[in-house]
């Protein structure tokens, strides 16, 4: 069942930016030497994406003085921003981190439907500490642990094994990646703590 659909129409556009740009303007709004950070969710659905992109940027520019970073998370197999003309990527786990992971059987499991995946938080941390740099600008992303079977019904991905101990040690080594690696000069990280809880 669709609970709100989400649609492109240009003709929402003007009030679309102009609603951004209110936000943009808060001084606490997060930045990147000093501009906007805007993250685009999937700009693969986004009809005619680059051209669209390149359209709102100009329009931020003249109409409201604002320049934002563009910044896409990199989700569902879509991880380079250049293809959409963007700034940079933000990873949004466990997107990417698991896609090559095997996961593990569930013989517990309530129902023999069950077909959702089951991955260690070791085996998480360790895909993200051990990614080779792209050459597009990245903020990496940790998180504390992940269960989506409330909105995937039986085919969700659950994380295990987290604990408070192993969430500081993987944090700790994205801080410290992070000052050897800035992204657009800025040292930053993010955390995806979203366990869908209220999906259900």
């Amino acid at each position: 069942q669709m609970l709100l659909r989400q649609s492109y129409d240009r003709k929402n556009e003007t009030e679309l930016l102009a609603d951004l740009a209110r936000h943009f303007s808060d001084r606490r709004y997060i930045r990147i030497k000093d501009r906007p950070l805007f993250v685009i969710y999937q700009p693969r659905h986004v009809p005619d994406a680059r051209a669209t992109f390149a359209r709102w940027r100009e329009r931020w520019k003249n109409e409201f003085g604002l320049e934002p970073v563009f910044f896409m998370a990199q989700t569902f197999g879509s991880e380079d921003p250049t293809e959409f003309g963007l700034d940079g990527a933000m990873e949004f786990p466990p997107h990417k981190l698991t896609s090559h992971l095997p996961g593990r059987k569930v013989p517990e499991a309530f129902s023999s439907a069950f077909a959702g995946r089951v991955v260690r938080y070791d085996d998480v941390a360790a895909a993200s500490l051990n990614e080779v740099s792209p050459a597009f600008p990245l903020i990496k992303t940790i998180i504390p642990s992940w269960d989506n079977d409330a909105r995937r019904p039986m085919r969700g991905t659950t994380i295990e094994g987290s604990t408070p101990v192993k969430y500081q040690n993987w944090l700790f080594q994205l801080a410290r990646r992070a000052r050897a690696n800035p992204v657009m000069g800025e040292n930053i990280g993010a955390v995806n703590a979203w366990n869908d809880g209220a999906g259900g």
